[in-house]
């Protein structure tokens, strides 16, 4: 069963456990954390969506009637973020209160236009791949999108790719394996990790793989300009 679709049985498998045993024991504690991290990692797609696309319509011209609005949306994912990492803390106990993009203050303006570079972008949801070309096709990056591992790779195999942003969750392969193999193809690849807040977890790792950057979701505009701006830079 594709992860995406897995946590809609899993509630129902969580039900039929509130009625038989009332969830005394180990084991259905766990399975309740199981199930709130799948809706957790749900949740937070459906936020990275919302809140890029508020961005998007604020920096538009002719929506200034609208500011107040976008800001009412915006406030609302922020506590949707919130809810996100209670869900996640329910198995990670140790999750951090920090995220991991912090980034010291400098000069560069990551709001200009780029410079037609060629960015991969591979994550197993639409609304994710959309939501990010949108962003970079604003700004003028040139933009390729695969909706999973298999394609991804073939994409970055017959294109001369600039820069690769990987999802760390995807169904057939997860994006430490492809970025492996990215990797032995071309070493010098640059690739950036995308994910939500278990991305905090795995920098050691990221580091080992000489993995160039790592964006955790739900990002901002500027922090994913920021990010890849900064990755192409080095």
């Amino acid at each position: 069963m594709p992860l995406r679709e897995s946590y809609i049985h899993m509630l129902h498998k969580l039900i039929k456990k509130i009625e038989s045993d009332n969830l005394v024991n180990a084991d259905n504690k766990e399975f309740i954390a199981e199930v709130a991290e799948e809706l957790a990692y749900e949740f937070n797609n459906i936020l990275q969506t919302i809140k890029s696309n508020v961005e998007l319509l604020a920096m538009s011209r002719g929506n200034e009637d609208n500011y107040d609005k976008l800001d009412l949306i915006y406030r609302a994912v922020e506590k949707g973020n919130i809810i996100t990492k209670r869900l996640l803390s329910c198995k990670n106990k140790n999750l951090p209160n920090k995220d991991s993009q912090n980034y010291s203050e400098d000069n560069k303006d990551y709001f200009k236009k780029s410079n037609k570079e060629k960015i991969l972008v591979i994550d197993d949801l639409k609304l994710i791949r959309r939501t990010i070309e949108f962003i970079l096709t604003k700004f003028d990056y040139d933009v390729l999108l695969a909706e999973n591992a298999e394609v991804g790779l073939e994409k970055f195999i017959n294109n001369n790719i600039n820069l690769t942003i990987i999802d760390y969750n995807m169904p057939t392969k997860d994006g430490m394996t492809l970025a492996e193999e990215i990797l032995k193809i071309n070493p010098k690849a640059k690739i950036i990790i995308m994910s939500g807040y278990e991305v905090l977890s795995k920098i050691n790792d990221f580091k080992n793989l000489s993995i160039i950057g790592t964006l955790q979701k739900p990002f901002t505009t500027t922090s994913i300009l920021r990010t890849i701006r900064n990755a192409l830079d080095k």
